[in-house]
């Protein structure tokens, strides 16, 4: 098992969602500000607006990310806020990690947990204090109930320190 308490709370640092905050805004800015300040023709005012819409959209999710609380337990994990869902270690039945980058060299990026129950979701960033915590009790809970890793996943394991499962009947050669 991995070195989290039975019960632990973790919460997305200001730190973490600070950038995001800044690029929403930027963006509403740059693209709603000329609708209200300028007189501007009707297609004009649809793309800026929709590109409005997104920044929106995306300084909303960054809110309720920065509001939410993971709570992670012997039971499973539960996102709490606004947007909540939970999923049973038990019953877990799907997870992945992905790694995303915003470089060619791969050098700068973050991961993403999905892990899944049925058609509940927790999505959870590497920015979460206590993530690779939180991978290492998903990965004991995705063996104990047989759940088929992607490749891509058990690829990214190793770089969190956390050794992939060692027979091959949990590898999923279905996925890309």
């Amino acid at each position: 098992m991995s070195n989290i308490p039975p019960v632990s709370i973790h919460r997305y640092p200001v730190q973490s969602v600070a950038a995001d905050y800044l690029r929403a805004a930027a963006g509403m800015a740059l693209t709603l500000g000329p609708i209200v300040f300028f007189n501007l023709v009707p297609p004009m005012v649809y793309i800026l607006g929709g590109l409005g819409t997104l920044f929106l959209v995306f300084g909303i999710r960054t809110l309720l990310r920065h509001l939410a609380h993971v709570e992670v337990s012997a039971e499973g994990v539960t996102m709490g806020g606004p947007a909540g869902s939970a999923v049973l270690w038990q019953n877990l039945d799907a997870m992945s990690l992905e790694y995303y980058t915003t470089r060619r060299d791969k050098q700068d990026g973050w991961m993403q947990l999905k892990i899944k129950q049925q058609s509940r979701t927790v999505t959870l960033e590497s920015s979460l204090p206590g993530f690779v915590g939180i991978v290492a009790r998903a990965v004991d809970a995705a063996r104990s109930n047989n759940v088929a890793l992607d490749p891509r996943t058990v690829a990214n394991l190793p770089a969190l320190g956390i050794s992939p499962p060692d027979d091959e009947a949990s590898l999923d050669d279905s996925s890309p």
